[in-house]
């Protein structure tokens, strides 16, 4: 009866971690996974019968925590550890399911060759064991699919990617009356309408980013990827036709992407709105927006322990003060819209490009990944602010964590909601929407980066 009991509990404990997930609770599912852990380890190894799929999706769900959080030392060693067990188990489905996690994660170290290999071994594991009437696993087989059309294509193989993207099809137009595959599979071929030179199929394109984006059954990570490839297929606009206009769209897009990879938890699309608001803000020459949508990402990168992601912040920056006079002179002669995209490093593979720079590679410790209990949020970098890591703003209650205040005081010595001054002693460079470029200093240097206590990682 107690192992009964036990079995029950971790079964709730893995579709509670599912939940959470899915939702974006991230912190949450931290906190579940470390319970159904403790569960396992009580176990010591002998894992009934009755909980070894539980375990194999259980072990399948921390990975891919993992490597959305950006942790991918932490998450290659759970697919490890899940192709162990599912091999003991006999569970060829799991297997299938950690090469697709294994295919994702080379993916993001830039290992096209090993990624698309995965993904093929994937796919011959889900042609024999897959169970039709199962829909979790035909939406993770289209993914699989999908997944290496997208990386085939990175790669500049379209005829390789013409035929993922053909099986893709059929196996959607076999199983078309689940609903939960109609967003990816619209995904997936939005991305495949829009390598297509034509308006007509770039437009369908555009349709289908649209409707994942207002599908109710989209989750968040679908929809953060359509409002990426509406933001390509304006790129292309802006690029052809030179017209201001499309900017604003832009904006809105990016806008919209920032605010669902809040609510959903998500710092990788977080890091990379701000970034891609700061190369816009540059194009319309508002140069001190640009500069502060850069201070932001790099400070969330910085936090979240992206170390790639943050030094690329800085070359950024670093250029941006490098052109400044390039920059008014662009002004100055009305530059056409080319020339600003070419010199703002918005370039025909510059929304791929952040990916591959913003995962964490670093050893991280296992005691490194932590659950912060009835903590503040920074209005900056978005992370936990308390005790006595946190300024509040007296006059609005904003909260900062010393570190980003510290960096707002370096850059505008005012708070980010109101403008009330924030170090008394120093003066301040209040935001506006717009600002001069011949008005900036050309000296002004990126601030410096305050020193962060770290526990050191345990290996």
């Amino acid at each position: 009866m107690k192992m009964a009991r036990l079995i029950g509990k971790f079964k709730r404990i893995e579709g509670r971690a599912t939940a959470a997930m899915t939702f974006g609770k991230w912190d949450k599912t931290f906190e579940i996974i470390k319970k159904g852990d403790d569960l396992i380890n009580n176990l010591k190894g002998i894992i009934p019968k009755e909980m070894e799929n539980s375990h194999c999706l259980f072990l399948y769900r921390k990975a891919n925590l993992f490597e959305n959080k950006g942790y991918l030392t932490l998450s290659f060693e759970i697919i490890n550890e899940l192709l162990t067990v599912a091999e003991k188990y006999g569970l060829d489905k799991y297997k299938a399911m950690a090469f697709h996690q294994l295919g994702i994660n080379y993916k993001h170290i830039g290992e096209l060759d090993k990624a698309l290999e995965t993904l093929d071994r994937s796919e011959i594991l889900y042609e024999h064991c897959i169970n039709y009437d199962d829909g979790f696993s035909l939406a993770l087989r289209i993914s699989n699919l999908g997944n290496a059309m997208r990386f085939a294509i990175e790669k500049g193989d379209l005829d390789k990617a013409k035929k993922y993207f053909t099986r893709l099809e059929t196996m959607y137009k076999l199983n078309s009356d689940k609903k939960m595959l109609i967003p990816s599979y619209k995904l997936f071929k939005a991305y495949y309408l829009q390598l297509s030179k034509r308006t007509r199929e770039k437009a369908r394109a555009e349709e289908l980013f649209k409707q994942v984006i207002e599908d109710p059954n989209s989750f968040s990570s679908y929809k953060a990827e359509a409002y990426k490839g509406l933001c390509n297929l304006l790129l292309d606009e802006m690029r052809m036709t030179g017209e201001m206009e499309v900017i604003d769209e832009m904006r809105s897009i990016i806008s919209e992407l920032i605010d669902i990879a809040q609510i959903w938890g998500s710092e990788r699309y977080l890091m990379e709105g701000l970034t891609l608001q700061g190369k816009l803000a540059l194009i319309s020459f508002d140069i001190k927006s640009g500069k502060r949508y850069l201070t932001q990402a790099r400070l969330i990168a910085e936090r979240h322990g992206f170390k790639r992601m943050a030094d690329e912040i800085v070359h950024l920056y670093d250029d941006l003060l490098g052109n400044l006079d390039k920059w008014e002179q662009m002004k100055q002669n009305n530059a056409p819209i080319f020339e600003r995209i070419e010199l703002a490093g918005l370039n025909e593979n510059a929304l791929n490009q952040f990916r591959n720079k913003i995962m964490k590679m670093d050893r991280v410790a296992k005691e490194e990944v932590t659950v912060y209990k009835d903590s503040k949020i920074c209005l900056v970098c978005k992370g936990s602010a308390g005790g006595f890591n946190i300024y509040v703003c007296p006059i609005c209650n904003s909260i900062y964590c010393k570190t980003c205040a510290q960096a707002v005081i370096d850059l505008e010595n005012a708070c980010w909601s109101c403008n009330a001054q924030i170090d008394e002693s120093k003066p301040v460079k209040p935001y506006k929407e717009v600002e001069e470029i011949s008005d900036l200093e050309i000296s002004e240097e990126i601030p410096k980066k305050p020193k962060i206590d770290k526990k050191p990682s345990k290996e």
